[in-house]
């Protein structure tokens, strides 16, 4: 993960000062909405590549990649937070995050930067059981207000499950 966190960080020139308290998170666009999750979480960014759709699975979910021999689920970040869908375009890409310790697609409309954001500036959100936004961990308070996922919490329970299962 250090290798993964160490490429993100050369890829955006970001300064690699980690004395500062701030913790890095990647952001993107999804909509006309700024979003972020902590680089911890990312394992690469690659372009959109062809998608076999899987059958008879939720419109969110739209089917797995193949990323050097792993088959890897893609989710439609977009449609998962209730935005209209669009047409992917040269700026849409796949950000490869880790779920219960395996790859999971999302599909984004932009990468955007590298943030630092120190924990002050970090509105955090009550946890709210079985809540619908569980995977909302906070809101970072900039200029362009950015909303922090974790992505163990995009999917319910029995969609990682069946996305997730070994084959």
């Amino acid at each position: 993960m250090e290798a993964v966190e160490t490429y993100l960080l050369e890829l955006f020139n970001v300064q690699t000062d980690y004395s500062e308290t701030g913790k890095k998170y990647l952001a993107f666009l999804c909509g006309d909405q700024l979003f972020g999750i902590h680089v911890s979480q990312v394992v690469q960014i690659i372009q959109v590549l062809p998608i076999t759709p899987l059958p008879n699975s939720i419109p969110h979910i739209k089917g797995v990649v193949n990323v050097r021999e792993d088959m890897i689920p893609v989710v439609d970040l977009r449609l998962r937070l209730g935005k209209p869908e669009t047409v992917y375009d040269s700026r849409t890409c796949i950000v490869i995050v880790t779920v219960r310790s395996q790859p999971l697609g999302l599909i984004v409309d932009a990468v955007n930067d590298i943030e630092t954001i120190c924990d002050a500036d970090i509105y955090e959100l009550p946890k709210q059981g079985e809540s619908e936004m569980n995977y909302l961990t906070g809101i970072a308070k900039r200029e362009s207000v950015i909303l922090l996922l974790d992505t163990n919490f995009l999917l319910e329970t029995e969609e990682l499950d069946s996305l997730l299962a070994p084959v």
